[in-house]
């Protein structure tokens, strides 16, 4: 765990579990005035206090883009307890996600972030751990104080006894074309952002327009959520190689390969066949 100010972090990865008392993140504990991009952890995050987060837990002035944590990973904190970043001060959020699950025993928790404060913006995000706290508990954020979110999701459950909503638990700034599944969830209201069931939470109609299908959102209809183009797996890459038998490259053995097959049978190129 590391903490900066006027600096960049890119391209950083982080394993193990981390414990802390306040400002504590699985990559880095306190950012200021800088940027961070295309990073995750993936160990377990403990603070004793507040400001906790998977990648982040505390952020102020720093712009965010292309990071996430998987659902492998667990937080635990009392306030402002987010998967991805604690508490978030004037800071942008952007084509980030979030799949962890989050356990704060106090205010301000968040499958995404825990408070998102004072000009702060999430856009194009989205989260789908389980969120657990006290109060102000939101499926996205707990809090949404004087910020906003724009083209953003949730679909874990989340639950709390006090001040909970599947999307945010608290909001005085602003939500748009923002959504949450109000089944997988276990949540049909929020102070802000707009429920839907899982089927229509998975038909590009619910998000399109506004919504960036071209280069930000992809989405096979009827079948998964959306997802962030620039943070999905590549075809081809070394951790997801063309099968075998997959001749048109797209990561598939299917009939079009058949086809392909079929066109050059008993083709010889040996010199004999000349």
């Amino acid at each position: 765990m590391i903490g900066f100010s006027n600096g960049s972090v890119a391209n950083c990865h982080s394993t193990g579990v981390v414990n802390g008392d306040y400002d504590v993140g699985g990559l880095i504990g306190y950012s200021s005035y800088g940027s961070i991009a295309n990073c995750h952890s993936t160990g377990d995050v403990n603070g004793d206090y507040d400001h906790v987060g998977g990648l982040i837990g505390h952020s102020s002035n720093v712009s965010i883009n292309h990071c996430y944590t998987p659902n492998n990973v667990t937080l635990t904190g009392i306030s402002s307890v987010g998967g991805l970043v604690g508490y978030n001060y004037r800071s942008s959020i952007t084509e980030c996600y979030s799949e962890a699950t989050v356990n704060g025993s106090g205010n301000d928790c968040g499958g995404l972030v825990g408070m998102n404060y004072d000009g702060s913006t999430i856009t194009d995000c989205y989260c789908a751990g389980s969120v657990f706290g006290e109060s102000y508990v939101g499926g996205l954020a707990g809090s949404i104080i004087d910020a906003m979110a724009t083209n953003c999701y949730s679909t874990g459950s989340v639950s709390a006894p006090h001040n909970v909503g599947g999307f945010t638990g608290y909001n005085s700034g602003a939500c748009n074309d923002c959504f949450w599944d109000i089944e997988t969830s276990g949540q049909n209201q929020s102070v802000c952002g707009t429920g839907k069931t899982t089927t229509e939470m998975m038909q590009q109609a619910t998000f399109d327009p506004p919504w960036n299908f071209d280069t930000v959102w992809g989405i096979d209809d009827g079948q998964i959520y959306p997802y962030l183009l620039a943070l999905s797996p590549v075809c081809g890459d070394k951790d997801h190689p063309y099968p075998i038998g997959d001749l048109n490259y797209d990561c598939r053995v299917d009939f079009f390969d058949f086809t392909i097959f079929a066109q050059h049978w008993l083709e010889c190129t040996a010199p004999e066949c000349d």
